[in-house]
């Protein structure tokens, strides 16, 4: 397991985080996937390649989820790009009471 830095104080940081994460979890799913096939030419049968077949699901929604929080992350430029364009307009307060 690589170690990713959970440290999300940016946008940017948060997006390389999903990013990461995402690559980690498709990572776990190959190398369980690896490791089924691998105990399956040698014969083993049972409960370990339920649970890796499990173990394989899990992953693989966890992966799913972080190209969903990468999506979401994405959606957020938006808002750094007009802040960017407009840098004196003021708080969030300020620009969305009514």
């Amino acid at each position: 397991m690589s170690a990713i830095n959970g440290e999300t104080h940016t946008l940017a940081a948060a997006k390389q985080y999903a990013a990461e994460m995402t690559k980690a979890a498709g990572a776990a799913v190959a190398s369980i996937e690896q490791s089924i096939a691998h105990l399956q030419a040698r014969e083993v049968t049972g409960p370990v390649l339920d649970r890796l077949a499990e173990a394989s699901e899990l992953a693989a929604a966890l992966q799913a989820k972080f190209v969903e929080v990468s999506t979401l992350l994405a959606g957020q430029d938006v808002v750094a790009e007009a802040y960017a364009a407009v840098p004196h307009a003021g708080s969030k307060k300020f620009l969305t009471q009514e």
